[in-house]
């Protein structure tokens, strides 16, 4: 993966938002998504004595993101409380 960049699609879920006591605002996000290893290069692998594959093809990306503006007004956002797309380059 060192030195590969990929466009890749995660999902990202508006948790809440809240005015916390001390006058900053925070909001809540859960972002996700699945990547391929061999998409990356990552072919590497090995037969466990079952006969199985020790690691899987599909990788699971879960993230739990908190913004918080620090009690100034930098940043304003209109946010759907729906899954919408993140573009992560």
């Amino acid at each position: 993966m060192k030195g590969l960049t990929k466009n890749i699609q995660l999902n990202l879920q508006l948790g809440g938002t809240l005015n916390a006591p001390w006058g900053s605002e925070r909001a809540g996000f859960t972002n996700t998504g699945k990547i391929n290893r061999s998409d990356w290069g990552l072919i590497w692998n090995t037969l466990l004595d079952t006969g199985g594959l020790m690691v899987g093809e599909e990788v699971t990306i879960s993230c739990e993101i908190e913004l918080s503006n620090a009690g100034q007004k930098v940043l304003t956002m209109e946010l759907k409380p729906r899954v919408d797309k993140l573009l992560v380059m």
